[in-house]
């Protein structure tokens, strides 16, 4: 009996792992294709000009913007994981900082004023914590 309980307790931290390793090469591939996605000149320069000033963009030029900075925002949903314990905090790669220093950007904070609504409340308020903490820090 006693080594079924090892036994299971061992599997358990091992299926643990793998989860964590999963989950986190979720957000390394998600990182990747928007390596990809920015790398194109067009669209690290509507990046750049959104950062500035989201409302100032053409609606066709919003909709793209909305593509290269929601897949920013959904990966940082990943910090959902994080907090949750589905991979370790030392693999988090400072993911809080990172939305941190976008929402510093007055087109950033145009975008989210725009599309909260589209996240989920925990994720929502983390990204207000985020904004209030950079607020305060100012």
């Amino acid at each position: 009996m006693v080594v079924s309980l090892i036994y299971l307790a061992s599997q358990i931290r091992m299926n643990t792992k793998t989860v964590r390793a999963s989950n986190f090469g979720g957000w390394i591939a998600s990182m990747s294709e928007w390596h990809r996605m920015i790398v194109d000149p067009a669209a690290a320069t509507l990046y750049v000009r959104g950062l500035e000033d989201f409302v100032g963009l053409s609606a066709e030029n919003q909709v793209r913007f909305n593509g290269l900075i929601g897949h920013l925002f959904g990966m940082a949903m990943h910090v959902r994981h994080l907090r949750r314990g589905l991979y370790d905090a030392d693999m988090s790669g400072g993911q809080e900082n990172s939305i941190a220093h976008i929402l510093k950007s007055p087109g950033a904070r145009q975008w989210w004023t725009a599309n909260r609504h589209w996240w989920e409340s925990e994720f929502s308020d983390f990204v207000h914590g985020v904004i209030r903490e950079g607020e305060a820090a100012e």
